[in-house]
């Protein structure tokens, strides 16, 4: 059985009270069996403001990546930095060392609105769950909404074939396994990203006059928000689809927390945050920091983006 102090969403998140104001939150025993061997946990920001329903971390596996969704509004007042190092605890202990985030309530109300443990038990067992050791439902899973998630990891997003736990690719179709709830990150093969009808080709970009004399950015040249800039003028710049990122790439090839561009010794270097899609420079895939110069192409997820280093003398 689900643990019975708890309570439950129907998106498999489960909540811990206590005497005061503050809960824990993580996933349960089902979502972790459904994942598979958990590879990475992208968790909030300590501080951050969430509001009920908000995609605010996330979890990749062998086989999908899904938003962990807020089952409360409040703050965040901690994370399990322990899944920094160890993310497969959300698969050994889901219910203990393996919770995600605590937060502190402002609408304590909402609590009220959450599922006990028969109630979630249900809706587990109408997905194919998981429960005391048996299968309950239909293993193929059914129903809409949040239960598509569940869904999708049980079976091909493409063709709708059933699917052998632990494997990366359908055997009917070929296609890559992977949640489909329309805001996680999809799959993409570097080399088959379709053409944006307005892709920029000239490398002298007229972007660069804007900028001021020895000026460095990234300017995108291919995907949505072709043409915007970002100048890199902190020592550290975020790139991902997380809101709070300083670069914020909007696109379910994106992960929440993609990608960094570090300025050290007069020189930037880009990194990946272990994204599911990785990052490309001239398309290659990069293992560790790499050294960005001018007119270097970066990719993350479908957008790229060009390094631009203004003059510093002009005639």
């Amino acid at each position: 059985m689900f643990p019975e102090d708890l309570r439950y969403t129907e998106k498999h998140e489960w909540v811990r009270a206590g005497n005061g104001s503050t809960v824990r939150v993580g996933i349960t025993s089902y979502a972790a069996e459904a994942l598979g061997d958990v590879v990475y946990v992208s968790l909030p920001q300590v501080g951050e403001e969430v509001a009920l329903d908000d995609a605010c971390a996330e979890v990749e596996s062998t086989k999908s990546v899904s938003d962990v969704y807020a089952p409360v509004s409040g703050v965040i007042t901690a994370v399990n930095e322990q899944l920094t190092d160890t993310p497969d605890v959300v698969n050994a202990d889901p219910y203990g060392d393996g919770w995600l985030f605590e937060v502190e309530l402002s609408e304590p109300s909402e609590l009220d609105d959450l599922l006990d443990a028969d109630g979630y038990a249900e809706v587990a067992g109408e997905l194919g769950g998981t429960v005391a050791g048996g299968t309950t439902g239909n293993s193929s899973g059914v129903g809409g909404g949040p239960g598509e998630r569940i869904k999708h990891m049980l079976t091909c997003p493409e063709c709708g074939a059933p699917v052998a736990g632990g494997g990366n690719f359908c055997s009917n179709c070929g296609a890559p396994l992977r949640a489909n709830t329309g805001d996680t990150t999809r799959v993409i093969p570097v080399a088959t990203v379709p053409e944006a009808p307005n892709e920029v080709t000239d490398p002298n970009l007229p972007i660069i006059k804007d900028l001021a004399p020895g000026t460095r950015a990234l300017a995108v040249v291919r995907g949505p928000n072709v043409g915007a800039s970002f100048v890199l003028d902190q020592e550290v710049v975020t790139a991902g689809r997380h809101p709070q990122s300083d670069l914020f790439l909007d696109d379910v090839t994106v992960s929440r927390h993609h990608a960094k561009v570090t300025e050290r010794g007069g020189h930037h270097w880009v990194a990946d945050l272990n994204s599911l899609n990785g990052t490309y420079v001239n398309r290659t895939l990069i293992d560790g920091e790499v050294a960005l110069r001018p007119g270097d192409e970066v990719q993350i997820g479908k957008f790229r983006l060009v390094y631009l280093v203004a003059p510093t003398g002009r005639g």
